[in-house]
């Protein structure tokens, strides 16, 4: 039982952060084609330009989220899907894809060629998101108080992706003992 809580706990979160490479690949093409610097010559504020991007990143990252949740609830039946509060997920997925969405924004300053950027995206969201995985279900990143669930600590949540996994890993944990 163990084994399958661990790898519910890293399939759940891998299936979402593949997303995190297209919105990266978008905004560093229109950097490398000049897009903005033309929309700015035509009176572009950048503060306008960050909205829209997140905001459309973002509504595509929720449609992609429906459709997941959707399916693994009607269709494969999972218990994880159809035992887990529809809202909790919701919500856990949601804030997954607005920091998404952010690391996308964040990781597109560091970069010029949309072909490598999306080749980076890629790479850097599947090792952090395995590796963070990998790190809660093994441990050693808990603090252990007076209730039955540790804790993570503090400085681990510079890292969103732990928080992230830790997350699905309590979900998958509870759905694979019960």
């Amino acid at each position: 039982m163990k084994v399958i809580n661990a790898l519910g706990a890293m399939a759940f979160p891998v299936a979402l952060s593949l997303s995190m490479p297209a919105f990266l690949y978008t905004i560093v093409l229109e950097k490398e084609s000049r897009l903005i610097e033309n929309m700015k010559i035509n009176g572009l504020q950048m503060v306008n330009y960050w909205f829209v991007g997140f905001i459309f990143n973002f509504g595509y990252q929720f449609i992609i989220l429906i459709s997941y949740l959707l399916f693994g609830r009607f269709a494969t039946g999972i218990s994880f899907f159809t035992e887990t509060h529809f809202g909790v997920v919701l919500l856990a997925y949601s804030a997954w894809g607005m920091c998404s969405v952010s690391i996308a924004f964040l990781l597109s300053v560091f970069m010029n060629r949309a072909t490598s950027a999306v080749m980076i995206g890629y790479v850097f969201s599947i090792i952090m998101v395995l590796g963070s995985s990998t790190v809660c279900t093994c441990g050693g990143i808990y603090t252990y108080q007076t209730d039955h669930l540790p804790r993570l600590m503090r400085r681990y949540y510079v890292i969103p992706h732990l928080p992230y996994t830790r997350i699905f890993f309590i979900l998958t944990e509870e759905c694979g003992w019960k």
